[in-house]
C-alpha cells in the first residue's frame, strides 16, 4: 500500500527542473512506454508496464497546503497489485483499443528514507522499505506534452502519510516553480480520465 501525491502540467519539461534535479542528485531511468487501460472511474489504474500487469484502486485521499500555500494537493491512498506476464498468454487487452492510451516517459527518481534520529527525510541510493521516492518525468501522449511531479511514501502504514507531508517542504524548498495548485493534483488514471 502507497500514499501518493502527484500534479500534472501540459507543456514541455522547464528547464529549471533539469537543474534543480542535477543539483539534488536524481538518478536518470531509461526511457519506457506505459500502456494503460481506461476505466471511467478514477479510483481504479490498470497499466501494462515492462512484461507485467499492474492493478491499483484507491481508498481514500485527503487534501493538503505546504510551504505557504505555494503547493496544494491531494494525497491518495492506493493498494496495488501486480501479475507477471512473463507466460506465453494471450493478450489481456484484445478489443479494448479505444480504451488503451501509451504514455511515453522519461523519469528521474530521488530516494529518501526517514531518519529516526532526526525524523527528516535523507537521501539514500538501492533500494528502501521505508521511505518516499521523489518522480520528476517528461509524459508525452497522443502528441502531446505534458510532465509530472510525483511523490510515493511506503513502508509501515502508520508512517506512510506522514512521511511525505513532512518531506515535500524540506524536498521542495528551493524548487524552482511558483506553485503546485490543488486543481493539477491527480492520480494517473483521474489524468487520462480528464484527457478523454
Amino acid at each position: 500500500m502507497n500514499y501518493e501525491v502527484r500534479w500534472f502540467i501540459e507543456g514541455s519539461y522547464p528547464d529549471e527542473i533539469g537543474e534543480w534535479q542535477a543539483n539534488k542528485g536524481f538518478m536518470k531511468e531509461k526511457k519506457r512506454s506505459d500502456i494503460y487501460l481506461i476505466f471511467p472511474s478514477p479510483e481504479i489504474g490498470v497499466k501494462l508496464r515492462e512484461g507485467r500487469l499492474e492493478i491499483k484502486y484507491r481508498l481514500a485521499y485527503d487534501e493538503f497546503t505546504s510551504l505557504s500555500n505555494r503547493f496544494s494537493g491531494k494525497m491518495e491512498f492506493w493498494k496495488k497489485t501486480s501479475i507477471d506476464l512473463s507466460d506465453p498468454i494471450a493478450n489481456p487487452f484484445q478489443n479494448v483499443d479505444d480504451y488503451l492510451f501509451a504514455v511515453e516517459k522519461e523519469r528521474t527518481i530521488l530516494r529518501f528514507q526517514m531518519d529516526p534520529l532526526s525524523g527528516k527525510l535523507v537521501t539514500v541510493k538501492g533500494k528502501i522499505d521505508l521511505g518516499v521516492i521523489i518522480e520528476s518525468t517528461k509524459l508525452t501522449i497522443q502528441g502531446s506534452n505534458w510532465w509530472t511531479l510525483g511523490f510515493d511514501a511506503f513502508g509501515e502504514r502508520e508512517i506512510q502519510k506522514e512521511c511525505p507531508l513532512n518531506g515535500i517542504p524540506h524536498i521542495l524548498m528551493d524548487f524552482p516553480l511558483p506553485k503546485l495548485q490543488l486543481n493539477d493534483s491527480m492520480s494517473y488514471p483521474q489524468w487520462l480520465l480528464s484527457l478523454g
